[in-house]
């Protein structure tokens, strides 16, 4: 499990971690220090990092055994779910870039932690054809013929797998901490929930029981993972 460096403390309060949360910015906060940023701002976006400003899509908690936790955690989930389908900026999701990868990296290493197969598959597929390209001699820009400037076909095929490996990744992360205890609550109350009784998602009575999820109260990812799960 990830968890922040050992001398280090939130910036916010400028105290020792309770429930610590990493941000896709890779900067750690209080779990309740960094949702009282957000709770100051407007709710309708997502808060900026204190540190470096950029606006925070993820929010990954830290395993909590505290009974007060519950609540933070909750609010984090509901953060993630409003906010966690990413940004569509390629700047953002290049800056966003190195938190992903890493993480995904010591997560493939780690034996304890549950990463599901199929991405452990599409992981080691996707370096295995990455790597038989970039040392292939057959280019589409070919370096005996360009030089230097032969790399960047090589280059653009690198940072297009990471970016769909990141992606992809985030959809894990954002399913753990934003939209499975949603899911289970889902499923728990489907055979006999009601429209008024439906906080973040509409109950369609079209005989198969299917949730559709409220276009302002969460991403469109979230919805996908939601149906995904359900179906």
């Amino acid at each position: 499990m990830e968890s922040p460096p050992e001398e280090d403390f939130c910036s916010i309060c400028h105290d020792g971690f309770t429930l610590p949360c990493q941000a896709n910015c890779s900067h750690w906060f209080c779990g309740h220090c960094i949702l009282r940023v957000w709770h100051h701002g407007s709710a309708l976006q997502p808060c900026k990092c204190p540190i470096c400003r950029r606006f925070i899509t993820l929010l990954i908690p830290t395993d909590a055994a505290e009974p007060e936790a519950s609540r933070v955690l909750e609010n984090i989930e509901k953060y993630n779910r409003n906010f966690g389908g990413g940004s569509s900026s390629l700047i953002q999701r290049l800056r966003d870039l190195p938190f992903f990868i890493r993480r995904l990296l010591r997560e493939m290493m780690d034996p304890q932690r549950s990463l599901p197969i199929v991405l452990r598959v599409r992981v080691i597929l996707a370096m295995a054809l990455t790597a038989i390209y970039v040392l292939s001699p057959v280019d589409i820009i070919p370096e005996g013929v360009f030089g230097f400037v032969g790399f960047l076909d090589d280059l653009i095929i690198l940072l297009i797998v990471f970016l769909h490996l990141a992606t992809v990744y985030r959809s894990v992360l954002l399913y753990r901490h934003g939209v499975r205890l949603f899911v289970k609550a889902v499923i728990g109350k489907r055979d006999h929930i009601n429209v008024e009784e439906a906080a973040d998602a509409n109950y369609d009575v079209d005989g198969r029981h299917r949730w559709m999820v409220k276009e302002r109260s969460v991403s469109p990812q979230v919805s996908s993972l939601i149906a995904q799960e359900i179906h």
